[in-house]
């Protein structure tokens, strides 16, 4: 964890800027939940390309000014006196939630002088810390392809612009979808009902399954999805591939689609991957979500806590952002 050392300071750089937007805190704060889904494999993939670690260390030790530790815990709303720890703790919960402020100069673990504090950091290797890790990383060095998503932004496209997400690197996204408690609060404010549609899925066996034509003949409709005809331009082959969308979203029943993917699943065994459609916007905007659960998650995380608990009670997800648009979701956590 050597590189950590070189992060942080770019990171309360980046905290104690004036234009930082507060309300941001709040989405690295779900990093201190437990996922209700987290893809390990990508993670680590992302992680190891992103950061470049030399080595997994026992530990590291990170020395801050005191005059910055002040500086920031003011901007974080803080009042009083509290340790460093408590205040990195702040910003990412649970990240520094074992670190230990040393006090002798000279000492075996470190050393504290007059203006500064150093901090040890034992070193947990999971895909939880790597993925704060990652948030941490893109927050300090890369924070223009840092997307914060709020259910009021879900339908707007300044986030979801083809030249945006075609840049390296790749686009990490917080999603902040709705209740239906949310949706009936901001009723004036276009905030539409989470919607996620099951499209389709690999079982361990080997099988891959339609899903979605399965929820047409549960939801009693008869769609077909739009092909590009000949002589059709892009952005005519996009309208009618929203109203094919729409066609699902209109008739929506969270308990049709919830049995669509168990019955989907019986008798194949756990889901290798598995792909949903997002309705953003009435109008028929989606994005195609793409879990790998890698069959180390139970078939219901994916049908009753993803599909019926995610549109009555709104979900948290995030993941890097690739063209169609398309999410690859790193971690899912429920509100």
């Amino acid at each position: 964890m050597q590189w950590f050392k070189y992060l942080l300071a770019p990171f309360t750089k980046f905290c104690a800027e004036e234009n930082y937007k507060m309300e941001n805190y709040q989405y690295l704060r779900w990093l201190a939940d437990a996922p209700l889904f987290i893809d390990e494999a990508q993670i680590n993939a992302l992680h190891d390309a992103t950061l470049r670690p030399e080595g997994e260390e026992d530990y590291v030790d990170i020395a801050v000014s005191t005059e910055m530790v002040n500086k920031l815990n003011a901007k974080a709303g803080v009042e009083g006196e509290i340790g460093l720890p408590a205040f990195l703790t702040t910003l990412i919960p649970g990240l520094v939630a074992k670190a230990k402020v040393k006090g002798e100069v000279g000492g075996e673990h470190g050393t504290s002088k007059k203006d500064s504090e150093t901090i040890r950091l034992r070193a947990i290797h999971n895909p939880q810390r790597k993925l704060q890790e990652l948030v941490l990383h893109y927050a300090a060095n890369q924070r223009d392809r840092l997307q914060f998503v709020s259910p009021t932004k879900l339908r707007d496209d300044d986030w979801r612009k083809p030249v945006d997400i075609a840049k390296a690197p790749r686009m990490l996204v917080f999603l902040d979808l709705p209740s239906l408690d949310e949706v009936e609060v901001n009723k004036g404010i276009n905030i539409s009902a989470t919607i996620i549609i099951p499209t389709a899925a690999e079982f361990s066996d080997g099988t891959i399954k339609q899903i979605y034509s399965d929820l047409q003949k549960l939801l009693l409709v008869d769609l077909r999805y739009p092909s590009r005809e000949a002589g059709q331009t892009i952005d005519a082959l996009r309208d009618k591939r929203k109203e094919y969308w729409n066609g699902f979203a209109n008739v929506f029943n969270d308990s049709k689609a919830m049995v669509a993917v168990e019955e989907a699943a019986n008798g194949l065994g756990r889901v290798r991957w598995i792909d949903y459609r997002l309705r953003l916007s009435p109008e028929g905007d989606t994005l195609h979500l793409h879990c790998c659960p890698a069959e180390r998650y139970d078939t219901g995380v994916f049908a009753y806590n993803l599909i019926k608990r995610g549109h009555k009670h709104g979900l948290r997800i995030i993941g890097t952002l690739k063209s169609e648009p398309d999410l690859n979701v790193l971690a899912i956590y429920e509100k």
